[in-house]
């Protein structure tokens, strides 16, 4: 009998566990006890392998609702990649998803990848079966997330004219690459040099970020990033991701925070003073989240040092990360931390603040950029 390939057992897995599923639609059985079929998001055992599905419309913009709303359903697929892929075998479905955003897929393919690294059982890939299966499954390939599951070595091309993969890198790596191929593919070498200085200076900030404050118990050559960079309906959205520690904790840690934390928020700081009397030097900074909210965090961050004692770039405020939103028009800028949104211009909201409903480990920043 002639052995099969790999990619031969990979075609009659999923060939069974597609009949598997229709047997247990047709008995109308719940796969995991105290769960529907139609809810689950990882229902689904066949031949040893865990099927983790993704959601119909993979974002995490929605944060409106508590239950069922778009973003929880994405981190949601997002913890279960976390903890099963490379623990167990799994098939990571894609098999109902009709809409993929890039924030979302960036963060779904760093979990993808630590997860694969930190264990040995394999994985597959099952493509889009819906209606939009044509363009999900193009934007799933660009990406090279089969080669990523499939434990394949994955080599970046910046020449491409039609897509770019996401990329993964540790300090100031394809940074260049990355600046010329947004010049010449995205804005075919129209941006003039204030402007692409401008562009350069945005995601070199956000990516020194990453190497400086995100990751620090972490060898340098373990404090990885993740971009993508993807063009839709006339917009050009870029996402930076890392799974360090997070905002809310490194700001804390900064020697401007207690002045920043008066100077934005006087009504919590006068609160921690009167709960601890000498607070500022007490070192009792876990006590802090206790008074402010992830988000407002985030915008503390934002706004950095301000007692002017300031003699170097970092820590000041991420205004190269704005500037990027204030030189395009209609442009926005997100930045997801733990359970805090921040959103630059605030527009609808106020402040810009929102709570999450569900905690995203790490940082993902990202610029909705107008194409003209």
């Amino acid at each position: 009998m002639k052995k099969r390939t790999r990619e031969q057992l990979q075609r009659e897995l999923l060939a069974g566990l597609k009949r598997h599923r229709r047997y247990l639609a047709r008995k109308e059985t719940p796969s995991v006890p105290g769960r529907s079929l139609r809810n689950s998001h990882n229902h689904s055992i066949f031949h040893g392998y865990r099927s983790i599905d993704a959601p119909e419309l993979l974002s995490i913009y929605n944060i409106s609702k508590e239950d069922g709303s778009l973003y929880t359903q994405a981190i949601d697929f997002y913890d279960q990649i976390r903890r099963y892929v490379g623990q167990e075998k799994c098939v990571i479905s894609f098999k109902n998803t009709q809409v993929i955003s890039a924030a979302a897929i960036v963060v779904i393919y760093a979990a993808i990848e630590e997860s694969l690294q930190k264990g040995t059982a394999r994985a597959t890939i099952e493509w889009s079966g819906s209606n939009s299966a044509v363009v999900v499954n193009k934007q799933l390939r660009n990406i090279n997330i089969h080669l990523l599951i499939q434990r394949k070595q994955i080599t970046y091309s910046f020449r491409n004219s039609q897509s770019m993969p996401i990329v993964r890198g540790t300090s100031n790596q394809y940074v260049d690459d990355i600046i010329d191929y947004v010049q010449q593919f995205i804005y075919e070498n129209e941006m003039s040099p204030e402007e692409e200085y401008i562009f350069a200076d945005a995601v070199t900030e956000a990516i020194n970020n990453v190497g400086l404050h995100a990751y620090p118990d972490t060898d340098a050559q373990d404090r990885n990033w993740w971009l993508m960079c993807d063009v839709k309906d006339g917009q050009l959205f870029l996402a930076i991701y890392d799974t360090g520690v997070g905002i809310p904790a490194t700001v804390l840690e900064k020697k401007w925070f207690w002045a920043s934390l008066k100077a934005f928020y006087p009504e919590e700081y006068n609160e921690l003073i009167k709960l601890i009397p000498g607070f500022e030097s007490s070192g009792l900074k876990f006590v802090v989240p206790q008074k402010l909210k992830d988000a407002q965090m985030i915008y503390l961050s934002m706004q950095g040092d301000v007692t002017g004692t300031r003699r170097s770039k970092h820590g000041q405020g991420s205004k190269s990360i704005r500037a990027l939103v204030d030189d395009t028009e209609d442009g926005k800028l997100w930045i997801f931390s733990h359970k805090g949104l921040y959103t630059y211009p605030a527009e609808d909201n106020e402040t810009g603040l929102y709570k999450l409903p569900k905690q995203l480990p790490g940082t993902l920043v990202q610029w909705n950029i107008k194409l003209s």
